[in-house]
């Protein structure tokens, strides 16, 4: 018997995913028979609209990117997907969910109806089942954080111009990474944050630390940079070369952190090693909604 979870969105939401998987496997560890795949269809789909990071009937394009890790995950065939998705259109509409939240749970396709929102009961959950959405809470793998942090080991670099960077940054006492995201936040209600919140957060990074250092990371956004970051702070744009994940494995090897409303920067803070690091974020995270923010991280009003 297995359950399979949905892959789908980009890398953040891909390792979100992930982990809400392992964590899964950690939970069934003891007990026989029981598999968790992963499917892999979505991207598919997305192969033949076009290329990662474009927009297209209000979807961003994203494509398969957990290769940047050693995993050894298993997918689903499509023996497995038939068997579990022959039985996904039993499941309740969302109106009957939400004025009698246990009847999800007799569905053997599951479909979470917040995706910041920790159901404990997913974890819990006897048999086979088709698992549908981003887990995007930190307490669905809190127990087996030290395993995610294991697989979620980058490769090393290999370009000497991101080397550099690294070392800069490694030598760095109180280096602190901003994360900025525009580009496809801009076509979206609501998601895009405007300075006000990183002034904010950089002056409560600088009452609570000596010294910091400011490394910005921010794929698209030199004018947002240009227009707005003319405050008494020094800061370095940082300019990676090759894959997106390059950011993502610079700003872990920070020790405190400004992130974005976005699982890219989310998972880089968390992926810091550093003991007693900081970490800045937005709130609300989006809309209402700030279930996805550590309990030890600092919110700052958007």
């Amino acid at each position: 018997m297995a359950s399979i979870i949905k892959l789908k969105g980009g890398l953040g939401n891909q390792m979100f995913q992930y982990a809400f998987g392992r964590a899964l496997m950690h939970k069934l560890h003891k007990k026989q028979n029981c598999a968790v795949l992963f499917d892999y269809s979505w991207f598919n789909e997305m192969d033949k609209l076009g290329k990662d990071g474009e927009r297209k009937n209000g979807i961003t394009i994203r494509h398969y990117a957990l290769d940047i890790f050693n995993l050894d995950i298993n997918f689903a065939d499509n023996e497995a997907l038939k068997n579990l998705s022959a039985k996904k259109y039993l499941k309740f509409p969302k109106f009957l969910r939400k004025n009698f939240p246990f009847l999800k749970y007799f569905n053997t396709y599951l479909n979470e109806d917040n995706p910041f929102k920790y159901e404990e009961k997913l974890l819990n959950i006897k048999g086979g089942h088709y698992f549908e959405g981003y887990f995007q809470n930190e307490k669905y793998f809190k127990n087996c954080a030290d395993i995610i942090k294991k697989d979620f080991t980058f490769k090393p670099l290999e370009n000497e111009h991101n080397k550099n960077i690294l070392e800069k940054i490694q030598n760095t006492k109180n280096s602190v990474f901003i994360h900025i995201r525009r580009g496809d936040y801009l076509d979206i209600r609501n998601m895009a944050l405007g300075i006000k919140y990183y002034k904010n957060a950089i002056q409560k990074i600088k009452e609570k630390i000596k010294n910091p250092v400011f490394f910005i990371f921010a794929k698209d956004s030199d004018e947002f940079i240009k227009e707005n970051f003319n405050f008494e702070t020094d800061f370095e744009l940082i300019k990676s070369k090759g894959a997106d994940y390059i950011d993502m494995q610079l700003m872990a090897q920070c020790k405190h952190a400004i992130i974005a409303n976005s699982s890219f920067s989310w998972w880089a803070a968390w992926l810091i090693e550093n003991k007693d690091k900081i970490i800045i974020a937005p709130s609300p995270w989006l809309d209402d909604n700030d279930d996805i923010i550590c309990d030890n991280w600092i919110k700052i009003k958007r």
